[in-house]
């Protein structure tokens, strides 16, 4: 919950899990993985496509319409994860949208060009369709979370499995010491062992995981401020934070 009379610490990034340049490797993989994990959304795009396209071949109107939905849907796509809507926001939104116009426009000039246009001709444009919006939807992921928007959509549409970390901390007399710790491969085959010590696990992986140190562990060598120094939390700028985090979550 926001404490807007909390004090506040800035903190500097040293390491990444996975690698920044593992992680833009995974990115450019949304182009194979959207389509072949979500068909779903493969279909809600063709459909999307379809209409778009049948109202750019019905006339200036019906172009006018598809183009402002499609430019609305673009910016409304484009939020952020926290915080409010910037400039930039907008910018990556409605460039998105205009591309997704583009497509349709570009699929109703080439169905212009078939002399006999049928039924048919519309059953074979929804799967190209909707897997070029598929791919247009990809690669505006990858440069938006480059950029800082649409930061979880990308790495949700992939459902990438490994590549997981956690922490294990050691508290001594002298403190608290911090253990990164991260899986490359996670496991994929899972066996019981009922027969284990009270300790072991019951499900345990077929082939042994291999954790490794990200980086050497680290001392916690800032504490918490005490319970006595802590500022004196005015109610309603309280409630009015909360309020205005909510509301931006919506």
């Amino acid at each position: 919950m926001p404490e807007p009379d909390a004090p506040e610490r800035e903190y500097r990034l040293t390491q990444t899990y996975p690698s920044k340049a593992k992680s833009l490797s995974y990115a450019f993989g949304i182009l194979a993985r959207l389509p072949w994990l979500n068909k779903g959304f493969v279909a809600l795009m063709a459909v999307v496509s379809l209409i778009a396209t049948v109202s750019i071949l019905e006339g200036t109107g019906t172009t006018v319409a598809a183009a402002a939905v499609l430019l609305g849907a673009g910016v409304g796509f484009a939020h952020p994860g926290q915080g409010s809507r910037t400039g930039r926001h907008y910018t990556l939104g409605a460039l998105h949208g205009l591309a997704q116009v583009a497509l349709s426009w570009t699929g109703a000039q080439i169905i212009k060009q078939f002399d006999d246009v049928s039924l048919w001709t519309y059953l074979v444009y929804l799967p190209l369709a909707g897997l070029a919006g598929t791919w247009l939807v990809g690669l505006y992921l990858v440069v938006a979370n480059r950029l800082g928007v649409n930061a979880n959509e990308l790495f949700a549409g992939m459902s990438v499995i490994d590549q997981k970390c956690f922490l294990r901390i050691r508290v001594d007399a002298e403190g608290a010491t911090v253990y990164p710790i991260g899986i490359d491969r996670v496991g994929r085959r899972w066996a019981a062992d009922p027969d284990g010590s009270e300790t072991d696990s019951w499900i345990k992986p077929v082939e042994a995981l291999k954790p490794r140190l990200i980086e050497p562990g680290f001392a916690a060598s800032h504490p918490g401020p005490s319970a006595a120094s802590l500022p004196r939390q005015n109610p309603v700028r309280r409630f009015m934070a909360q309020a205005g985090e909510w509301w931006l979550r919506r």
